[in-house]
């Protein structure tokens, strides 16, 4: 199946334990900034966020000098050396000056989440090099299904980890994650690095702006990225305010259901990597067809959730657009690994990820100062219409390509990409 079933493991496990890595920093670090001021634990995300669009915008220049596994390396070995500092933060925390903790803390996050910003570009990419096209919606698949899994266990576990054993602990077992993400980099090939002499002395804005020129190049994958664009602006209802406010003002329950909404959805997005596993085959015959089929699903399930008041029912279609969102995230990603080269993959994703980050930023800022003026309902239905729209464009792109026969592309290896 793949070109070294031992570094595809390895791969699945650096993604893994780096994210469980992640959720746990997360929680003690939040928990910590919530025990000084309320405000700087919301502010910590607007700080996550713009550093994460700053990172993808600039990976492009690193790629063009480091081998893949050399800036994974790197990204993991800075998160490393940023977790053990914030460890000794806290141990040495002055309890009198806490706008100084908050400072030196807010710079620490920054720098962990703009290399953390790097992993999931290179993950692609490195899908991209270890997997044979014809098998790379079931590697996808693996992949996604197993780090669920983790998500699932991390999210649902790491609070009750945190509040039983105290923030040192979670920022220790943050670090020993970390060291056996790195562990697993020595099993990794080092990937491609082939830039030309003249393609080196290229001004930095340009190498900045490569991806989005691969991107404009390929209308297929113009019309994946002008589709990422109106699924962000629709993914923002999932945010902690507005899910929360559903669940008490539409529901009419309490933060228990808030939980289970969480859990049902990692739980559907599980069992949706898992079918996609299934029937991957017929999958890649037609991606993506699957691809739009996923989109509007997740689109229509969202528009009846915003419509309904059963708690149940809520339940029930949370846990349905986990399939659908799996169908539709995966084929996107192995639409875009089909069509370029492991280099200009990861500029490609970079630039998608800061595109998506962007509009996820300014999103969240829209809906959080709306939310009061109108009713939470509506803010699902209108994400679930955005969503049909965008299926809709996609479908039509691509049917219409299809039929002009654009659609059978070669990337620049001379692989067919679509068939």
């Amino acid at each position: 199946m793949m070109r070294g079933e031992r570094s595809f493991t390895a791969l699945v496990l650096t993604v893994c334990m780096t994210n469980l890595a992640y959720i746990f920093y997360t929680m003690a670090v939040v928990t910590r900034l919530y025990q000084v001021s309320a405000s700087a634990a919301v502010a910590i995300f607007i700080v996550s966020v713009s550093a994460r669009i700053v990172s993808n915008t600039c990976l492009p220049l690193f790629v063009d000098r480091l081998r893949t596994r050399s800036l994974l390396g790197w990204a993991q070995a800075v998160q490393l050396v940023i977790a053990m500092l914030i460890w000794v933060l806290v141990q040495f925390e002055n309890k009198e000056d806490s706008m100084d903790f908050i400072v030196i803390l807010f710079i620490l996050i920054a720098i962990i989440s703009f290399f953390n910003g790097w992993i999931h570009p290179l993950k692609s990419t490195y899908v991209r090099l270890l997997v044979v096209k014809k098998r790379r919606v079931r590697a996808n698949s693996i992949l996604s299904t197993i780090d669920h899994m983790f998500l699932f266990a991390g999210w649902a576990l790491g609070g009750v980890f945190v509040a039983l054993l105290g923030i040192n602990v979670a920022l220790l077992v943050t670090v020993v994650l970390t060291i056996i993400a790195m562990l697993m980099l020595f099993l990794l090939p080092v990937g491609r690095r082939e830039r030309k002499g003249s393609e080196m002395k290229e001004r930095w804005s340009k190498r900045l702006a490569s991806g989005w020129r691969v991107i404009w190049k390929q209308p297929f994958l113009r019309t994946l990225i002008i589709m990422d664009g109106w699924e962000a602006w629709a993914g923002t209802i999932w945010i902690a305010p507005v899910t929360f406010a559903y669940t008490e003002q539409v529901l009419q329950e309490g933060e228990a259901w808030w939980g289970y909404i969480n859990g049902i959805y990692y739980l559907g997005t599980f069992a949706g990597g898992w079918l996609v596993y299934r029937f991957a085959t017929r999958m890649e015959k037609k991606i993506w067809i699957y691809m739009v089929l996923g989109a509007a699903s997740f689109g229509l399930l969202t528009l009846i959730y915003g419509l309904t008041s059963q708690p149940w029912l809520a339940l029930v279609l949370v846990f349905l657009m986990g399939p659908a969102y799996q169908m539709r995230d995966l084929a996107q990603e192995t639409m875009i690994q089909n069509s370029t080269d492991a280099e200009a993959l990861t500029k490609v994703m970079a630039a998608r990820s800061s595109m998506v980050q962007v509009i996820f930023l300014f999103s969240m800022l829209i809906i959080t100062s709306v939310i009061t003026y109108i009713g939470v309902e509506w803010i699902y239905i209108a994400a679930g219409m955005m969503l049909l729209v965008s299926a809709g464009y996609g479908a039509s792109c691509f049917s219409r390509m299809q039929t002009e026969g654009s659609l059978l592309l070669e990337n620049t290896r001379g692989e067919r990409v679509y068939e």
